[in-house]
């Protein structure tokens, strides 16, 4: 778990403005996914255990699909929400954010991203999950 900036944002949909996690610029291999509700985060480095497995399956497959995708389809799901890689407003759940300036607004604690029903899978399980994303 760790500790990350929020940065001021606001949603086109329903004019919230609302708080969003972000790494930076300089977070090679690191990524936040949101919840599709925009409630929850977590954080994933694709230099771990299963998103390292994950993408050298992805490279020797030849799947067009990105690896943030593939790894917020496959991570952990604490609720009801699937895992998305942009940013939700947490108000209304959309993607349509209308701007987001970086100014800070406060941080916040963000779990890491866990693979344990995925971990499980042979790489041919994980292939057929992946088709339908």
């Amino acid at each position: 778990m760790a500790i990350r900036p929020l940065f001021s944002a606001s949603c086109r949909d329903c004019s919230a403005s609302f708080g969003y996690p972000s790494l930076g610029d300089s977070a090679y291999g690191s990524w936040i996914l949101s919840s599709e509700d925009g409630q929850r985060f977590a954080y994933v480095e694709v230099f771990s255990d299963f998103p390292s497995r994950l993408n050298s399956l992805l490279k020797t497959t030849g799947s067009r699909l990105q690896v943030w995708d593939a790894l917020a389809s496959l991570a952990d799901q604490p609720t009801s929400h699937r895992w998305v890689t942009g940013i939700r407003c947490p108000h209304c759940g959309s993607d349509k954010i209308a701007s987001w300036d970086g100014s800070g607004c406060g941080e916040v604690e963000i779990p890491d991203a866990t693979f344990a029903r995925a971990d499980m899978l042979s790489d041919h399980e994980i292939c057929e999950q992946l088709k339908a994303v």
